[in-house]
């Protein structure tokens, strides 16, 4: 049986690649959007 301070680290590193996995796409679309901006602007 797990206890919950098993979990915890397990946890936190799950969180950990989320956040990354987020901001891998959060940055991809930030660049894309200003790609769009660029253009539109031409």
């Amino acid at each position: 049986m797990l206890e919950a301070q098993d979990l915890r680290p397990l946890l936190k590193e799950l969180l950990r690649e989320m956040f990354t996995q987020e901001q891998d796409l959060l940055a991809e679309l930030i660049y894309e959007v200003m790609e769009d901006v660029a253009m539109a602007s031409r």
